[in-house]
């Protein structure tokens, strides 16, 4: 990480954090939705799980706390009391995508809390969601030049899918 300057690190900590909540979603559709989780390979299909999901919408968790969107290969989640947003597609929970991470970064701008890498992004006034948008992407291109970042599909001309390294 020495070789990273301030706003790399940030961008770099946010994507860490954000794929660790990733694992929010997963847990989700291996509970939703094992029909598809199987079709990826992530887990085997048990005779009992080959149905499709009842719903595609409704609520999922513990305590119901989650509001669900099951769609194609993914599923989004967003909290009903705190509204984080988290979207993962199946299979490989270390890759995202950079549109969902900057929609959960924008979320995680109006929390209160005291995170250095949210400190970063403020000082620097990337609180417009355009400005947010283009610091985030070019910080994302700079990881993936620097190895910490591998593109998901690198044949695609516009790349928004990453995978940490």
């Amino acid at each position: 990480m020495e070789h990273l300057n301030l706003t790399q690190l940030a961008v770099y900590k946010l994507v860490k954090a954000f794929v660790e909540r990733q694992k929010i979603v997963f847990d989700a559709m291996m509970e939703l939705h094992p029909r598809l989780m199987s079709r990826y390979r992530v887990i085997p299909l048990q005779p009992e799980q080959d149905k499709w999901p009842m719903t595609f919408i409704g609520d999922w968790g513990e305590a119901k706390e989650w509001n669900y969107f099951l769609h194609g290969a993914g599923c989004r989640l967003i909290h009903k009391l705190t509204g984080e947003p988290i979207e993962w597609d199946a299979s490989d929970v270390k890759r995202f995508d950079s549109y969902w991470f900057t929609k959960w970064v924008e979320w995680y701008l109006e929390q209160e809390h005291d995170d250095e890498s949210i400190r970063i992004i403020k000082l620097l006034g990337f609180l417009d969601r355009d400005r947010l948008r283009e610091f985030i992407s070019d910080n994302l291109s700079q990881l993936h030049n620097l190895g910490l970042l591998e593109r998901a599909y690198p044949a695609s001309p516009n790349p928004t899918k990453y995978v940490v390294v």
